[in-house]
């Protein structure tokens, strides 16, 4: 049974350490949006992630994840479709 105030609205995000969130233009192709560090996303109590740095913040909400295909909604609860794109570091 539930208990309401404790369960997550959205789910899980599994996310590359660091990546691009990439999203469709209007051909379809995928643009980059911005570069991201899982490390500094921040799971709400809903189950969206923050981001945020520098004034600027994402949430994703994430309502299904099919490999690196994110579909999250926004704040008005549209459906929205991201991409995530691992990279390397070059820390070696």
């Amino acid at each position: 049974m539930s208990t309401g105030a404790h369960d997550p609205k959205y789910l899980p995000i599994d996310m590359p350490d660091e990546f691009v969130l990439e999203v469709p233009d209007e051909r379809g192709s995928w643009v980059d949006y911005g570069h991201y560090r899982a490390d500094r996303m921040e799971m709400q109590a809903d189950g969206s992630y923050l981001y945020a740095t520098d004034g600027l913040a994402l949430v994703l909400r994430c309502v299904e994840q099919q490999g690196d295909i994110v579909r999250t909604l926004d704040g008005n609860g549209d459906a929205l479709v991201c991409r995530l794109r691992p990279i390397c570091s070059g820390a070696d």
